[in-house]
């Protein structure tokens, strides 16, 4: 990539740091992104949106990593399934958990990930390993039912008495 290392000072002792017009920049940084990233990685992320766009078939999605301890967003991205993949990824999906994609779950994607100089960062998904959210929702289950069984709650009918049956 060329950069011009011509510069206004404001300071002399200001360090010679390269100049890049964005243009040239977003070159450099999708040209990183398909050096390093060549093919395919599993992501592990929360759902945060997710929308079909009925006119294209595509799936749009906003994916975010929460700090464990804070909740706070760490990470966000965007994320594309492609209407030629859309039905078969829904469809592993529910067939391994039950449930349909939506916002709030935990998943791990199969996707490329690719940088355009006009809309940035996105990850492609062609992929979907429904096992792992169905072993995260299974793990918050067990977690949720020893919490109810440690604060008493699961024996609170047993301890109602039963009201009488009309004759």
């Amino acid at each position: 990539m060329e950069y011009s290392k011509e510069r206004n000072m404001l300071f002399d002792d200001v360090p010679m740091c390269p100049t890049f017009t964005l243009y040239n920049l977003s070159l450099s940084l999708q040209s990183c992104v398909k050096t390093n990233f060549p093919g395919g990685v599993w992501v592990i992320a929360e759902i945060s949106s997710l929308g079909e766009n009925s006119a294209s078939g595509h799936c749009y999605l906003e994916l975010v990593d929460l700090d464990p301890d804070t909740h706070r967003q760490r990470a966000k991205m965007r994320a594309t399934i492609w209407a030629r993949s859309v039905a078969r990824v829904f469809q592993t999906f529910r067939s391994a958990t039950g449930v349909d994609l939506q916002a709030g779950l935990t998943v791990q994607v199969l996707a490329t990930l690719e940088y355009s100089p006009v809309f940035g960062f996105s990850l492609n998904i062609t992929d979907i390993d429904g096992t792992y959210t169905a072993g995260v929702m299974a793990v918050k289950r067990r977690q949720t039912l020893a919490q109810l069984a440690k604060d008493g709650v699961m024996e609170m009918n047993r301890s109602l008495e039963r009201p009488s049956l009309p004759r």
